[in-house]
């Protein structure tokens, strides 16, 4: 999604499987930080976004904190992620 905005960020590519093996390299400490970038640079497009939305409908911006929902990984309870 970040892509989309101008930001690419890193991916763990094949070792996505097996992040176990990678906790504490570097490798992993700059996938988390391009992580919490590319979470930045989406939520700077979102959340201008819902609160122009909340402003429009004239309501409370947690009334409709739902939204943008779908965009949210809750919305795919068909990917796990193990530990």
């Amino acid at each position: 999604m970040s892509a989309w905005y101008g930001f690419k960020a890193l991916s763990l590519d094949d070792e996505v499987e097996n992040t176990q093996k990678l906790i504490g390299t570097q490798k992993l400490k700059d996938y988390l930080t391009s992580d919490v970038e590319a979470t930045k640079v989406v939520s700077n497009v979102y959340l201008p976004n819902a609160i122009a939305l909340a402003e429009l409908a004239q309501v409370a911006l947690g009334s409709i904190e739902g939204a943008f929902r779908p965009l949210s990984p809750r919305s795919y309870p068909h990917v796990t992620v193990s530990v």
